[in-house]
């Protein structure tokens, strides 16, 4: 009867680990509704940043890639940032809106799940920059940007979002087993 307890145990603590470790971060974004009301994330949201495909299997383009959400899935507050490395000089705004045409992503997008809403930086009520200090993409490597931008509503005359501050982190890899980037699509799913 006790090693039912602890293989349940060992068993979460395999999937934790196959999952990837939230990362180490300094977060100082502030996102606001139109309305001036800031979002808040759920304290169960953990942070993940990793570089890889835009999308495993599909578009190869290496890709940063930090996503911050619920872990467990009760609350569907997130976002979500895709950076292409080679498109990134250091020390230089990416301007939104930003578009690129599939398969090829370009430059930096963020897109912010705000139950009902859902806005991303590629519409056109979109505007502001990004500007990364440092962009590694490897083994622990380290990500650090400012933002100003207004995030447009994906849900044609819905409200924009606001987001604005200094964030840092440590790469950790994909939380997603396998590390598929668009495996965030069966995740977000998943909400209740």
């Amino acid at each position: 009867m006790r090693t039912v307890p602890w293989i349940l145990i060992l068993l979460v603590a395999l999937a934790t680990e196959a999952a990837g470790t939230p990362a180490d971060v300094e977060n100082n974004l502030v996102f606001r509704r139109q309305s001036g009301e800031t979002i808040t994330f759920p304290a169960t949201a953990k942070t993940f940043a990793w570089c890889g495909p835009y999308d495993v299997g599909d578009v190869k383009t290496t890709t940063l890639h930090v996503i911050t959400y619920d872990t467990t899935l009760t609350n569907g507050t997130h976002w979500r940032l895709w950076g292409v490395p080679a498109d990134v000089v250091i020390g230089e705004p990416q301007l939104f809106p930003n578009r690129w045409t599939w398969p090829n992503p370009d430059s930096v997008e963020i897109f912010v799940g705000d139950p009902p809403n859902e806005a991303a930086t590629d519409t056109e009520e979109s505007g502001g920059s990004i500007v990364f200090q440092k962009l590694d993409c490897v083994e622990g490597g380290q990500i650090e940007f400012t933002i100003d931008a207004q995030v447009g509503s994906e849900f044609g005359d819905g409200p924009w979002i606001t987001v604005q501050g200094s964030f840092r982190a440590t790469l950790t890899g994909s939380p997603f087993v396998p590390a598929r980037a668009s495996t965030w699509g069966a995740v977000k799913a998943t909400y209740r």
